[in-house]
């Protein structure tokens, strides 16, 4: 039998000086092994981001949108239906967000013989890489989801740091990438 699902909240909190600390607001998500997020915050509004895994066992990138007081408009995907997301990270440019995720799918360059090929006890080693999209104050995409590096890699970790603001924002982004062909004998940071 398969256990019924419950949702989970993501409470925010408002943490002021002069006030105590405050409840903002909190966002249903669906309940899974994941409890990664992130929140971004550009003058009068902000988003939150998180994973949460969908019908399909695949992973979504969830974004909502929120003003000092309240959520701007409902949850949504923020990547697409064709990617398998985890680990979002988020950072204002200009007006809008720029969202970060792992995306992945299953490596077929090891069929797995034995538990050596596994990633962690009963999982298969899998390609992951970096996507990225832009999105408007709203929420909203201003483009075409990017990848930001090889598909054919093993992204296991990744940071962004804004190195600039405004309409051309500069972004540092530093993943490690544990594509080594035998485990144990290093990676690569990207």
């Amino acid at each position: 039998l398969v256990a019924a699902r419950t949702a989970r909240e993501l409470t925010l909190y408002t943490i002021s000086p002069e006030a105590a600390v405050a409840p903002l607001l909190s966002i249903k998500q669906e309940r899974d092994d994941s409890l990664a997020f992130d929140l971004a915050w550009s003058e009068n509004h902000g988003i939150a981001v998180w994973d949460e895994v969908t019908g399909a066992a695949r992973g979504v990138i969830r974004g909502t949108v929120l003003s000092a007081d309240r959520p701007i408009g409902p949850s949504r995907d923020v990547s697409p239906a064709e990617s398998d997301a985890e680990s979002p990270r988020v950072i204002t440019s200009g007006n809008g967000f720029l969202v970060v995720w792992i995306a992945r799918s299953a490596d077929p360059s090891s069929a797995a013989v034995d538990a050596s090929d596994l990633e962690t006890t009963g999982e298969v080693r899998s390609r992951g890489w970096l996507e990225m999209i832009a999105l408007d104050e709203h929420g909203d995409a201003r483009g075409a989801v990017k990848r930001l590096t090889s598909a054919s890699g093993h992204v296991t970790g990744y940071d962004v740091q804004p190195l600039s603001v405004g309409p051309k924002a500069t972004v540092l982004v530093v993943a490690r990438d544990d594509g080594e062909a035998v485990d144990g004998s290093g990676g690569a940071l990207l």
